[in-house]
């Protein structure tokens, strides 16, 4: 087998193996959590689920006190407080919306920059002008899990500023999960289809 074929076959086995993975958790979250559930903010703050597809009503989203993951200095995801939509005091709480949509990235970016590189001054201007798209009084739906990986020193500090209890504790939402059963069978295919192309190649070589 030439160098090139090999590293072909490679990339297709490793590339199959990531599609296996994302394929068969994402199944097997859609078979599992086919329902979606509804629950008012209270009952999720009394008894919050540990799993499942959630609409949480009467919330208030707050970008604005985001906990945020930063790479060479720039927002990659973040972590927002949800609040009780009815209570506008509220400023800690123990459910997080896990955000990474393109919209809300780009508002946490443009924040983020305001005040590194204008000044406090100039992000608070900045954000009375966003703070409508900042600070969002709406039904969150999304994938329910429980506690967050074991953040580091800088996230734990900024979790403790919105928190009210222990990181294993948290309840975070994927935001916008929905069950996708027909994605699932297609990256599982795929990823199939790799493994047999990298299986030929490999059993041509070894005819030869």
């Amino acid at each position: 087998m030439s160098a090139s074929a090999k590293i072909l076959a490679l990339c297709l086995v490793f590339a199959s193996l990531l599609l296996f993975g994302f394929g068969g958790k994402l199944l097997k979250e859609s078979l599992a959590y086919s329902e979606l559930k509804r629950i008012s903010y209270e009952e999720c703050r009394k008894n919050p689920p540990t799993s499942g597809w959630y609409q949480i009503t009467g919330c208030r989203v707050d970008l604005s006190d985001s906990v945020e993951e930063l790479q060479n200095n720039i927002p990659v995801r973040a972590y927002a407080p949800i609040y009780a939509a009815q209570d506008a005091q509220q400023k800690r709480t123990s459910i997080f919306a896990e955000v990474n949509d393109s919209r809300s990235m780009s508002l946490l970016l443009d924040a983020f920059q305001q005040e590194r590189f204008h000044g406090k001054s100039a992000y608070a201007r900045w954000f009375q002008e966003h703070r409508a798209q900042m600070i969002v009084t709406k039904d969150v739906e999304g994938l329910i899990y429980q506690g967050i990986y074991r953040p580091t020193v800088d996230l734990n500090a900024k979790f403790a500023e919105v928190s009210d209890t222990d990181f294993s504790q948290f309840t975070m939402v994927a935001e916008g999960w929905k069950p996708d059963t027909k994605r699932a069978y297609t990256e599982l295919t795929i990823g199939g289809a790799c493994l047999i192309v990298a299986g030929i190649l490999f059993l041509r070589d070894r005819r030869r």
